[in-house]
C-alpha cells in the first residue's frame, strides 16, 4: 500500500467516524431532547456569566406575562424526554421552582444585583457544565 492509500484510508475513517458521531448526536436529540437543550442552555447561561460584573448574579424572567418579577436563578435540571427545571428565588426571597415543556423554553436572562452582598457572586454555569456530561448520554 502506497503512503497515498494510506492517506485516502485514514481519510475515510475519519469522514465515516465523524458521521457516526453526527447520526449518534441526531439520535440523541431525538431520544433526550430535553439534556440536549440543557446542554444548549448551559453554554448561553455561561456565556452570560462571563459578561457580569463582580457586583451581578444571574436572573431570569419566568414566563408568566408582563411585569413578571426577576429571580435568582440558582440552578437548571432535566428529566428526559421533556422537561427541563429551573430553581431559584424571587425578589422576596421566596423559593421559586419552574417546570417547562423543553418546546416552550422561553427565558430572558438579566443580571441582578448579589443576593448577599458580602459574598462573591454566584455562577452556576461552570455548575452546571458538570451536568453536561450526564445530558449526552
Amino acid at each position: 500500500m502506497t503512503r497515498d492509500h494510506v492517506e485516502v484510508l485514514s481519510s475515510l475513517n475519519a469522514s465515516v467516524l465523524q458521521s457516526l458521531g453526527h447520526e449518534a448526536e441526531l439520535k440523541d436529540r431525538r431520544e433526550n431532547p430535553a439534556g440536549w437543550m440543557f446542554v444548549r442552555l448551559v453554554d448561553q447561561i455561561k456565556a452570560f456569566e462571563d459578561r457580569l460584573d463582580p457586583t451581578e448574579e444571574i436572573g431570569g424572567y419566568l414566563p408568566t406575562g408582563v411585569g413578571a418579577d426577576a429571580f435568582h436563578i440558582l440552578g437548571v435540571a432535566y428529566s428526559n424526554p421533556d422537561l427541563l427545571i429551573f430553581s431559584g428565588l424571587n425578589q422576596h426571597g421566596r423559593p421559586v421552582h419552574l417546570i417547562q415543556h423543553y418546546t416552550q423554553l422561553s427565558l430572558l436572562l438579566t443580571a441582578l444585583p448579589k443576593l448577599k452582598e458580602e459574598e462573591e457572586p454566584r455562577r452556576i454555569g461552570f455548575l452546571l457544565e458538570q451536568n453536561v456530561g450526564q445530558a449526552k448520554k
